[in-house]
């Protein structure tokens, strides 16, 4: 009888011990549901945090496109104003970049130009021909390098006009007005009786001209 007892109280407790795993298993795999359903809803949050990025990343490429685009638009409209309000003008203005060599009796090259309103400059000549007729104002400086010593002149066609002297310490310049014929030829010349010379570099010699009045 104690036997049957025992058997049927360690039958119950295997039955309890058994109901217990198995309520604790049901528990863990509701938990782990859960993690999984949180696990998935924040895969959609994340998803949709990251479509809501693209679609700003989209505008803002959108906006930056149009903002470009406005932009040329005022840079072609201010380049129009500008060929309208400079239309008939004339006026140059170029300067030497890199360190000049120049022998006696050679017109200067200034090679970098910056304005040439009329296309009346020729850099690969350094030769200024004159578009319109009418009054210019003309302007050269001159800078000569380490102890350099240059003579320069500015000429008309083949006529020689007023020089300059530039030095180390001192720049040689020259300022003028000139009534100048449409074809008229205008450019710096180094005097023929000047000595080899070198000239600075960063455009420090200039050369230009401008239509005051046609």
């Amino acid at each position: 009888m104690e036997n049957t007892v025992v058997i049927l109280l360690l039958s119950l407790i295997v039955i309890m011990m058994s109901f217990y795993v198995y309520e604790t298993e049901r528990k863990l795999l509701n938990m782990g549901e859960k993690l999984l359903k949180q696990k998935v809803i924040s895969n959609k949050a994340e998803r949709k945090l990251l479509h809501m990025e693209e679609k700003l990343l989209k505008q803002e490429v959108i906006s930056d496109t149009a903002e470009r685009k406005l932009l040329n638009m005022e840079e072609i409209l201010r380049e129009q104003e500008f060929i309208s309000n400079t239309a008939g003008s004339v006026e140059f203005t170029a300067s030497i970049y890199k360190t000049y060599h120049v022998d006696p009796n050679q017109i200067l090259k200034f090679e970098t130009v910056w304005v040439n309103i009329g296309d009346g400059y020729d850099p690969e000549s350094g030769v200024f021909t004159a578009p319109k007729s009418g009054l210019y104002m003309v302007s050269n400086t001159i800078n000569a390098a380490l102890n350099g010593l240059i003579r320069c002149n500015l000429w008309k066609n083949d006529v020689q006009n007023i020089g300059s002297l530039g030095t180390l310490h001192e720049a040689g310049t020259l300022n003028i007005l000139m009534m100048i014929r449409k074809g008229d030829r205008i450019y710096i010349k180094s005097d023929k009786h000047g000595y080899h010379a070198k000239l600075f570099s960063n455009h420090m010699s200039t050369f230009s001209a401008v239509l005051i009045n046609d």
